[in-house]
Order: C-alpha cells, then structure tokens, then sequence
C-alpha cells in the first residue's frame, strides 16, 4: 500500500528530502490524475470484444 502511495506521488512531481519525507495533498492529487489518464489511455487501446467473432 505505501508503495503505491509513493509511486502515485512520484507521478505527481515528489521528490523525496529530509525536510518533506511525505507528499502533500496536492501531490498526489497530480499523480492521481496522470494514473486516471494512463488507464482511460489502456482501456482505449485494448477495447473489449463482444460477439462470436
């Protein structure tokens, strides 16, 4: 679980110090969004099939 956190909040523009060891809220809100866009991205390039076919 914290390693996602960090992962969404490196997206976001983080960059780990001594001084702020933990991302902020608007951080991850940036890095939210960014993995918001990468899945509508997958899910637009591997549509599902339906049918037979």
């Amino acid at each position: 679980m914290k390693t996602n956190y960090l992962i969404i909040a490196l997206l976001g523009g983080f960059t780990p110090s001594k001084k702020q060891p933990l991302p902020g809220e608007m951080t991850l809100w940036k890095g939210y969004k960014i993995v918001n866009v990468m899945i509508q991205g997958y899910k637009l390039a591997n549509p599902k099939k339906y049918g037979t076919r």
